[in-house]
């Protein structure tokens, strides 16, 4: 059985992988992956874009790049 997973070190921008606050109550060693804006916030319009974009048939640009993030565990 094959294993994948995300290699947050080849996402390229807009996409940036925001480790969990543990302290929030986050998991240790887990991300969130969003786009981010050019003061380093989240990019909420983008990332409501990319969210409305599934089932329509055609790839938003960013899930492309997030597949290409992915690798062989």
């Amino acid at each position: 059985m094959e294993h994948y997973a995300i290699n947050v070190g080849r996402l390229k921008e807009p996409l940036k992988a925001i480790p969990d606050d543990v302290e929030q109550g986050g998991s240790r060693g887990h991300v969130a992956i969003a786009p981010m804006d050019g003061k380093g916030d989240v990019d909420r319009k983008l990332l409501e874009e990319w969210a409305a974009h599934r089932e329509q048939g055609v790839q938003h640009y960013l899930t492309g790049i997030l597949l290409d993030a992915i690798v062989e565990a």
